[in-house]
């Protein structure tokens, strides 16, 4: 009903022609089609009460502007001359579902991981993304997390948010041929803060800066050695604290980023990119903390879209919940997960994708991808520890809903370790507008 709505509204707007020309005074806005998003909220973030001129690159800036907040399926602006010194702008649009329960699994390197829960990512009509899930990995007790975020604030400049988690994981350990010799369950309870601020007051510009803060404790663990193991480690890891005594960890610094991302359905342009440097502080060691992050997307005839993704962090922590682990569910694809682990992290993913077919209900998006990257304690050689994974997988969405992608990959590994995987989820496999940090 609401997209025969759409229509009959726009046989009634007055439709651009040539005759309109390309910058005029006065502009004269209305808004049809909101029904979850409040109208002060809408005309703030497109500053439209400050718009004193119109032309038509300001046209394609605010449709750009509209899509990438992701919470409308469509946008049209049509526009006429009704006076030599004003026109009359109308902007149409239809919304999305942003009120979603959650109810999925994922799968990454030999390990299921069962989600339920909600969100609403439109809170209060003025793009607020709130909610929460249960998490369980493998057999593991559930865990949680709930967050509340403004994901893109101060007019899609900036953005503040923060997270409760309650972590439950097992932990494999593995020898120098890929085979599990032991593991340990871990716990931990960790709360996130996050703020960027426009760093200028260019409306063009998209230079940020913040700072970051998390607090967390650690439970207990215990090392075990699996009962069939067959190989020649018999002992903990010791490089990793595995305490029997819980223990608290902390992180605060200052961040800087850059963001002009724009988002049309599967299809992502521009550049979003971080680093923050700080004091980390654990229950037995202190130092600096680094970490680094940058995705870059660049749009192309035929919806082909090539997508990077870098990452890069340090710690001084060396507890069991505070170092990086390497693939499975989120850094190199057709890999166990936590294959490798270290307080050093560095890899990348590159993906070839193209939209294939578009339906009224679902777009269809083949991707081609290849991961590399490595995760190693402070005196241990990156290049020992570096694995390479090639694959392909299919991206299926349904428009109507935010952010709804189910996504499927396949990967093999050529690097020392030798496996090979699938990688189930939502969303891409790396999301620059992930709801969490």
């Amino acid at each position: 009903m609401r997209f025969f709505r759409f229509i009959i509204i726009f046989l009634f707007l007055p439709i651009s022609t040539s005759a309109f020309a390309e910058i005029c005074d006065g502009p004269k806005f209305s808004v049809f089609g909101l029904e979850r998003t409040d109208l002060e909220w809408f005309r703030d973030y497109l500053q439209l009460d400050l718009k004193r001129t119109w032309s038509e690159e300001q046209r394609e800036l605010i449709r750009k502007k509209l899509m990438t907040t992701d919470i409308f399926t469509a946008v049209e602006i049509a526009d006429k001359n009704i006076s030599p010194d004003q026109c009359e702008i109308n902007i149409t649009v239809i919304e999305k579902w942003t009120r979603i329960p959650v109810v999925r699994g994922a799968y990454g390197g030999g390990t299921p991981l069962l989600i339920l829960g909600g969100y609403e990512t439109n809170a209060f009509g003025r793009l607020l993304a709130m909610g929460g899930e249960i998490r369980r990995y493998g057999r593991m007790a559930p865990g949680a997390f709930f967050f509340f975020k403004s994901p893109r604030a101060w007019r899609g400049r900036g953005l503040w948010g923060g997270e409760l988690w309650l972590d439950r994981r097992r932990r494999d350990f593995f020898d120098d041929e890929g085979v599990v010799y032991g593991h340990a369950n871990s716990e931990s309870w960790t709360a996130k803060m996050q703020i960027l601020y426009p760093l200028t007051s260019d409306q063009s510009s998209g230079w940020q800066y913040g700072m970051q803060a998390q607090l967390s404790r650690e439970s207990p663990a215990t090392f075990l050695l699996e009962e069939n193991y067959r190989g020649h480690l018999d002992t903990a890891p010791g490089d990793l604290e595995i305490s029997s005594k819980a223990g608290f960890g902390g992180v605060v610094g200052p961040m800087l980023a850059y963001d002009n991302l724009t988002v049309e359905g599967l299809n992502y342009a521009g550049v979003k990119s971080r680093a923050s440097i700080g004091v980390s502080r654990g229950a037995n060691s202190s130092g600096r903390f680094y970490e680094a992050e940058l995705y870059g997307f660049s749009r192309h005839p035929h919806d082909i879209n090539l997508a990077a993704r870098l990452f890069a962090a340090r710690t001084s922590e060396h507890t069991i919940g505070a170092v990086y682990y390497l693939g499975g569910f989120d850094s190199i694809r057709g890999l166990p997960d936590g294959v490798h682990y270290g307080n050093n992290i560095a890899y990348g993913n590159f993906e070839a994708r193209v939209v294939a077919a578009r339906f009224k209900y679902a777009h269809v998006q083949p991707a081609m991808f290849i991961d590399t990257g490595a995760s190693w304690m402070s005196g241990q050689s990156a290049e020992r520890q570096r694995e390479t994974s090639v694959g392909g997988g299919v991206r299926i969405s349904v428009p109507q809903i935010y952010r709804f992608v189910i996504r499927f990959d396949y990967g093999v590994s050529i690097g020392h370790t030798k496996s090979r995987g699938v990688s189930i989820g939502l969303n891409q496999f790396f999301q620059p507008y992930k709801l969490v940090f």
